[in-house]
Formats: structure tokens, sequence, C-alpha cells
């Protein structure tokens, strides 16, 4: 059967796809994980296996595979019918170096408009994350930022190109990322368009460390103690 197969498909466009299959796996498996970091991360407190994954949409095998890592690192305490956040700070720390920004991208713009004006035309129906999201949330951004991360529903899509579309372009690197993801949980916690704060801090977190991306997590740290180590 195999040798049957590659004789129609040559063998290395049967690997691709077999890792294109496994990554497409593994990246949905652990947007969902992101969820009960998220949901641990934002609430604190108590709350049973159940509930917890009734508030993020996902499996209760996949809430205990990631309780059980969240207690090896101290970040919760497990008892017989109930957990408890311990520590807040180890639940982002534990996202974030789990963290795919890249992965989640799927459009990007070079638009040639300062980032506030890029913010000023995004419809009403995205969510802010990483520079953008803080200066949103807080009025003010410790440092200036050249880039527009937000998040949108999938089916939102054809809105945003269309919209985005009417811009103005410029040359050079993209300074405008949409991910689309299938996220109700995030779309629930975010408030006036913008994403949780463990969920700012995360997305920068997992860019590369520069001036400007270390700056924003001091401020976003000064700012929430519960997140510090």
């Amino acid at each position: 059967m195999v040798s049957e197969l590659t004789e129609l498909v040559p063998i290395y466009k049967i690997k691709d796809l077999y890792h294109k299959i496994i990554s497409s796996y593994w990246g949905e498996k652990l947007l969902k994980k992101e969820r009960v970091y998220r949901e641990l991360a934002e609430r604190g407190g108590a709350i049973t296996q159940r509930e917890l994954a009734s508030k993020c949409g996902v499996s209760l095998n996949l809430v205990n595979s990631t309780i059980r890592e969240l207690r090896r690192v101290g970040a919760v305490a497990v008892y017989p019918m109930r957990l408890r956040v311990l520590d807040q700070a180890k639940i982002v720390y534990l996202w974030g170096s789990q963290r795919d920004l890249e992965r989640d991208i799927s459009l990007t713009y070079a638009i040639g408009l300062p980032v506030h004006e890029i913010e000023k035309n995004m419809p009403g129906n995205v969510v802010f994350t990483a520079f953008s999201g803080w200066r949103l949330k807080t009025g003010r951004a410790p440092f200036d930022y050249k880039r527009v991360y937000v998040y949108a529903r999938p089916q939102d899509k054809p809105i945003l190109e269309r919209l985005l579309s009417t811009l103005p372009r410029t040359r050079g690197d993209p300074n405008t990322f949409v991910m689309l993801v299938d996220d109700p949980h995030l779309f629930a916690l975010s408030t006036n368009q913008v994403a949780p704060v463990s969920q700012l801090f995360v997305d920068i977190y997992a860019m590369p460390s520069t001036p400007v991306t270390d700056g924003f997590l001091k401020d976003i740290l000064d700012k929430n103690e519960h997140l510090r180590l």
C-alpha cells in the first residue's frame, strides 16, 4: 500500500503532509491548554477540575494533564474535590515558555500609518494584545512600539481583509499582525477589546527580547504584583 502511494506521491511530500498534520494536532491541543493557563492566571482562588473544564470548553483529560504540569512547578495545589492556585506568576511563566506566537499569526500587513492610527482603524470585533493591548488598558505606553497585534475570530477574516486592504501600504517589514483563533474563552475574558493581562504578558514574553519587549514586561509586572516571581 505504501509503495503504491509513493509511486503516485513523492516521499518528501508524504513526509511534509505528515508533519503538517502532527503540527496542526499539537498546535490545536496547545491552544486549548492555554485556556486553562489563562483561566487560572486570571481568577486565582479555588475551583474544581470539572468547573475548569466547563469554563474553558476543553476536556477533563486535558485539564488533568495541564494541572499535573502546574502542580510539578508549584503553581497549584490539588485536593480531593478541588484545586487551588498557589502562584499565578508561575502559571504565566510556564505558559510563556510554551507560547508560540508566530504559529498563530494568520495575516500580516505592512501598513503606512502610525501604530495608533492602525489601532483606530481596526474593527470593533478584534481583541488587542501585546503592546497595543497594554497601552489601551493603561492609557500609556512605557516605550514607543511599531507593531500591532490583534486576535480575531476565523469567521471575521473576510471583513478584516476588506478593511485592512483599504489602508495605505508601505515597503519594509510587516507591522500589523492578525491572529485568527477559535477561542471563545479568550474573547469572553477580554474587555473593551483588550485581552486579559496574563495574555498580554505572555504574548510579549514569547517575543524575542528587546528593550521594547523588556520595558513592557517590566511595566506590566510593576502594576501586577501577583505576576511577579
